[in-house]
């Protein structure tokens, strides 16, 4: 977690501050909005990267014992209905990620017709 933190995560921080410096036109903007209107690039990819790990700081809870803490509710609805089983979705996302090239981000997300 500290190299994320004291590496990454403030390592595209110092690089996104630099380049909004250096480019009058992007001040101003919420990082949400560099992501929605920068094409790829330096910008859009630190603003990425810092809504990545701004997004892993969030999800982060205490586990001390390590427990399993599979999904409830609306969530597991959705993964059983759309992978048949939490193991199964569980599978799927490893394989994904530990075959994405580059860092290994790989999120769940929803699309526009409601399937995961």
């Amino acid at each position: 977690v500290t190299v994320h933190y004291d590496k990454h995560h403030k390592g595209y921080a110092s690089k996104l501050t630099d380049l909004v410096a250096k480019d009058p036109k992007l001040h101003g903007y919420a990082l949400e909005e560099l992501l929605m209107t920068q094409p790829p690039g330096p910008v859009f990819n630190c603003a990425a990267q810092i809504w990545n790990h701004n997004f892993y700081w969030e999800c982060l809870k205490p586990n001390p014992d390590s427990e399993a803490n599979p999904p409830t509710g609306a969530i597991k609805d959705l993964i059983d209905r759309d992978f048949g089983s939490f193991d199964a979705f569980n599978e799927q996302f490893t394989t994904a990620c530990v075959g994405h090239f580059g860092s290994g981000w790989v999120w769940l997300g929803g699309g526009a017709d409601g399937e995961l």
